[in-house]
């Protein structure tokens, strides 16, 4: 599994998938979502969701049939039938409805837009975090929520991010890997997903506390 904000190039379907298949058939990029046959800045998603498989060596005789047979057995665990993501607008923002978060952390599994309001019911719903002053709460940014406990201005920001490959969290909060900074902590919400949760906050730690165990627990 791999994001991409590039648009994919449709050469062929795997059950029903839009996919890429290189010319000498030993690697196969799949779509999870339609919104990847469109560039991600113009569906306000910093990315989209691709499967890759491939093999490192020769194919031997019968080799792509088999490909093709643990992508088909593989796909509909996957992409299984859900309800529709949620329409962004040309601004990046959505309507905001409230959505539990998944059970046993699938929250990682699923479009950036529903995680995000995942999230935001989260911080509203178990919380008691508000939008900020000002601020139209019946809509969304995708990706993150803003939220005050004031009632007045913005004063907490929490997002969905992807680590870099390169990125290490040395540090331990609710459990999980963390990474400490400024006002802000940054945790892996799996050790099998690359999305993390970043909490921008005088008091980040105590907030990612109990706000990561809602979003794992569901």
């Amino acid at each position: 599994m791999r994001p991409d904000r590039k648009a994919l190039v449709l050469t062929t379907t795997i059950n029903g998938r839009p996919a890429l298949r290189t010319p000498d058939g030993r690697s196969v990029v799949l779509a999870l979502t339609d919104e990847a046959l469109t560039p991600a800045e113009s569906v306000g998603a910093r990315s989209h969701s691709l499967l890759s498989i491939g093999v490192t060596k020769p194919l031997r005789s019968g080799g792509e049939e088999m490909l093709a047979r643990v992508l088909d057995e593989l796909l509909p665990a996957l992409v299984p039938d859900t309800e529709p993501v949620p329409a962004v607008d040309t601004d990046g923002m959505m309507p905001y409805v409230s959505t539990p978060p998944a059970p046993r952390g699938g929250i990682v599994d699923l479009p950036i837009p529903t995680q995000t309001l995942q999230l935001c019911t989260a911080m509203r719903e178990n919380l008691g975090l508000q939008p900020p002053r000002y601020t139209d709460s019946t809509k969304v940014y995708v990706g993150s929520c803003q939220a005050t406990r004031t009632g007045g201005r913005e004063d907490a920001s929490v997002g969905i991010h992807y680590r870099f490959e390169t990125e290490t969290f040395p540090d331990t909060v609710a459990g999980r890997p963390a990474k400490l900074g400024k006002d802000s902590v940054t945790v892996l919400l799996r050790d099998d997903a690359w999305c993390t949760v970043k909490i921008k906050a005088a008091d980040a730690v105590p907030l990612a506390e109990r706000l990561v165990p809602v979003l794992l627990g569901g």
